[in-house]
């Protein structure tokens, strides 16, 4: 029998990837205390531990704990992940740990040992994996051991895919009980615009940070093999930061293509602007499960995507979208097919929504992360 939550504490960790000053810089943070909120409505209280320097005001019943000193950033992700031996309280009265990715799980590995309390973690994407492509070897090396031994002593993990299940039978070599819950968006923000007319231009729209991993070269790259007149009707946005924005801009202004790139744009935005768009591109080289198509899908734009673990178990090829090989000439290919035929792009759009709506829901999500962290208590 389900026990009973609204005398129990909760304490959820934010990855150590994040922050909440990097959440709110990306227009994201909004989505961390949605999930926080709706807990807060099944638990007695919340323990929010970040690796941030300043305190976070989400609101009655969730108690956010931090670094008390300002640090250089290695100092900071160590403290983070040593801080049960300086924040005792949240650990000792939580009834159990939920961590919202792998990255953060080492401070509740080490709580367990002091106080025999359950850890239940969410692995949408490979740490690991994404160490072994972003980063220095040293660096992955340390990733590795800290993933393997956060694996190894949760006792749920919530995957998002099969293919990330298997990972982590992969990463452990051992049984251990996964739970398969997707991401979530929501639905009613992230919707169909009520007007699609006809433009002039032709907006291109995708998500990510600005790293090798998106691989937006890739879009410029089959943008400029189209024909001049399809070229000169398209505007490409991208959304997102980082180090490669300004190779970019070069790669566009070199091949005449109209780019432009809104960085920190809040996640209500981000849904109007999908809305305005006419076709949503992801051109990433490996992913996890990615909230960006989901998000698209749910505002029923036609999709062209990577044939790649995580997209490709999202997308059902020429149903809910198109999946491409990571090659230029097939984007190209793909994109002058939707672009020629906007009763392909209706449906395909179509499809993807009725798709989104009925599996990624805010409330069937997080109901199931609710269910699962309560039937383990």
């Amino acid at each position: 029998m389900p026990h009973k939550t609204s005398d129990i504490n909760l304490l959820w960790i934010l990855p150590i990837v994040g922050s909440v000053k990097n959440l709110e810089k990306e227009g994201t943070l909004i989505r961390v205390i949605r999930e926080l909120r709706f807990l807060k409505k099944k638990f007695k209280k919340i323990y929010f531990i970040s690796k941030d320097f300043e305190t976070l005001d989400i609101g009655k019943g969730i108690e956010h704990h931090h670094i008390p000193i300002k640090v250089p950033a290695f100092l900071q992700n160590l403290l983070f992940l040593f801080n049960p031996l300086f924040i005792h309280k949240p650990y000792r009265v939580s009834g159990i740990y939920y961590v919202d990715h792998v990255s953060g799980c080492f401070p509740a590995v080490l709580a367990k040992l002091l106080y025999r309390k359950k850890i239940i973690v969410r692995y949408d994407w490979s740490w690991s994996e994404f160490a072994r492509k972003d980063y220095s070897y040293p660096t992955y090396l340390a990733i590795s051991f800290f993933e393997k031994i956060s694996l190894k002593s949760a006792d749920v993990i919530i995957v998002t895919t099969p293919t990330l299940r298997n990972k982590v039978q992969e990463i452990i070599k051992i049984n251990k009980k996964t739970i398969l819950i997707d991401n979530w968006t929501d639905t009613k923000i992230f919707s169909p615009s009520k007007k699609r007319t006809y433009k002039k231009y032709i907006t291109i729209i995708s998500v990510g940070r600005l790293w090798p991993q998106k691989n937006f070269q890739l879009i410029l790259k089959a943008i400029n093999l189209l024909d001049n007149k399809i070229k000169s009707r398209i505007r490409l946005l991208i959304i997102g930061s980082g180090f490669e924005e300004e190779n970019l801009k070069r790669s566009a202004a070199e091949y005449h293509i109209n780019l432009t790139i809104k960085k920190g744009v809040p996640n209500r935005k981000v849904a109007k602007l999908l809305k305005d768009s006419d076709v949503f591109i992801s051109s990433s080289k490996y992913e996890g499960q990615p909230r960006v198509i989901i998000e698209a899908m749910s505002c029923g734009l036609p999709i062209i995507a990577t044939n790649i673990p995580g997209n490709n178990e999202l997308i059902k090829n020429n149903d809910t979208g198109l999946l491409i090989d990571i090659d230029e000439k097939n984007l190209a290919e793909k994109l002058e097919k939707l672009l020629s035929a906007p009763k392909l792009r209706k449906k395909l759009g179509e499809n993807s929504r009725r798709y989104a709506a009925k599996r990624f829901s805010f409330q069937k999500v997080m109901s199931e992360i609710y269910g699962t962290i309560q039937k383990n208590i």
